[in-house]
């Protein structure tokens, strides 16, 4: 699969953020040819790194589902839940 069919393939599916890791198995991919893949759609701009091996969609910004896939227990902090609910 090359950068251009895995671009596809997070379009049709709607992937919005996604594990290298956990992604490359379900497309039953080697996860070094995978991971080059995914360095040349965030050097062309389509993903953004936001952790080591874990990546989003260059036009997906929801911060609140960002940060919670980053955390698996995180919580809202005062600050952000009284900007949230206005």
């Amino acid at each position: 699969m090359d950068a251009n069919t895995l671009f596809g393939f997070l379009e049709d599916s709607k992937t919005n953020i996604f594990e290298t890791l956990n992604l490359s198995m379900l497309l039953n991919e080697q996860v070094n040819s995978f991971q080059t893949n995914v360095e040349t759609l965030v050097k062309r701009g389509g993903l953004i790194r936001i952790e080591k091996g874990k990546y989003c969609r260059h036009n997906f910004k929801n911060e609140y589902v960002i940060s919670n896939y980053l955390t698996d227990d995180g919580i809202i902090a005062y600050w952000t839940a009284l900007n949230l609910h206005g």
